[in-house]
């Protein structure tokens, strides 16, 4: 299954997927290739893609939408940001730019 991740700004992931968790607003669900197809809205939380090749990633959305079709999942979203790596410093930071807008 495809994921793609988009952003107003860019294509900010797009990989080869074999799960997906995603937070919806009426709880978390998971897709897999095969999925019957729906739409969900999303609220912030994280979305966890574990690639076909058993790697994990985790992004940060600040809600969205999410599109699942049998062979394709994508999530639209104003704001996300891949949390794989990030240090607690630069978090911090991220939330103190974000709470003064």
């Amino acid at each position: 299954m495809l994921f793609s991740l988009i952003t107003p700004e860019k294509s900010l992931l797009e990989v080869e997927a074999s799960l997906i968790t995603a937070p919806g607003v009426e709880g978390e669900f998971g897709a897999m290739d095969g999925h019957a197809p729906f739409v969900s809205l999303l609220k912030s939380g994280i979305i966890t893609v574990e690639a076909a090749d058993g790697a994990i990633s985790r992004v940060a959305v600040d809600g969205g939408v999410a599109e699942v079709t049998s062979g394709r999942f994508v999530v639209l979203t104003e704001r996300a940001r891949v949390v794989d790596g990030i240090s607690v410093e630069d978090a911090l930071a991220e939330i103190a730019v974000a709470s003064a807008a």
